[in-house]
């Protein structure tokens, strides 16, 4: 059965490497393709459209984790492209750069303003943009971290004030024990 169909009979995982270029030099090789063949190529386009709309779908719904950091939101984005391209859509830098600065945490809002006010992101790299968003989040990092261990600093320094006093101040100490005694004897 496999020598009447020929190379038409392609597995399912292979099927999603087709290109639509693939699929025409296949066709141009090929003497006189049978029923199944021509039936072949119609199923093959058809999982190939429908695999590129989900990829389409992917991209378009593509936002930016919240804790996830740069790299890894840049390497799910690029992993989508790069598997839109592999079925023949083109997607300029132009598309990735813009798609990238809407998704991003609200964190990045201010770097996505300036890099969208200072550069013309008709000709902005991808490269470019992945390099400057993960120098600012190196930057955003190292400060929590600075803050983080003044945090830890104040706390192992304070001793609790002035004096022996449990209390605020001068005055009197309302909330101290032996002043509790003095205040309930009165019923005026």
């Amino acid at each position: 059965m496999d020598d009447q169909h020929g190379s038409c009979s392609a597995s399912r995982s292979r099927i999603d490497r087709f290109t639509d270029l693939q699929l025409s030099r296949f066709s141009a090789t090929t003497s006189k393709p049978g029923p199944f063949c021509r039936k072949s190529f119609k199923e093959i386009k058809t999982s190939l459209k429908v695999r590129l709309q989900s990829l389409r779908r992917d991209f378009e719904i593509l936002m930016m984790k919240s804790g996830e950091s740069i790299a890894s939101f840049l390497s799910r984005a690029m992993t989508i492209v790069s598997q839109m391209r592999s079925y023949g859509k083109k997607v300029t830098d132009q598309i990735i750069v813009e798609k990238v600065l809407r998704s991003l945490n609200p964190k990045f809002d201010h770097v996505v303003a300036a890099i969208e006010e200072s550069k013309d992101l008709s000709v902005f790299f991808f490269d470019k943009l992945m390099g400057s968003l993960q120098s600012h989040e190196a930057r955003i990092n190292r400060s929590v971290e600075k803050n983080e261990e003044k945090a830890f600093q104040g706390r192992g320094e304070f001793r609790g004030g002035r004096g022996r006093g449990y209390g605020r101040g001068r005055g009197r100490n309302i909330g101290h024990m032996s002043s509790l005694p003095s205040l309930c004897a009165y019923k005026g």
